[in-house]
């Protein structure tokens, strides 16, 4: 796995996370990223695709 693989692997299991508990502060905590960096990937994704990312 490359270390690109790698990043777009993690930005996607953030958004999958915050799906899945159905609430985003909380994946962002337990994730320890902060909700801006959550809203500019699902941004990312919802202009450019995965490309975006």
């Amino acid at each position: 796995m490359t270390r690109q693989q790698y990043i777009i692997g993690r930005k996607l299991s953030i958004l999958e996370l915050g799906k899945t508990l159905g609430n985003i502060s909380d994946a962002c905590r337990k994730l320890g990223v902060s909700r801006q960096h959550f809203y500019d990937i699902k941004e990312a994704i919802e202009t450019e695709g995965l490309e975006g990312l």
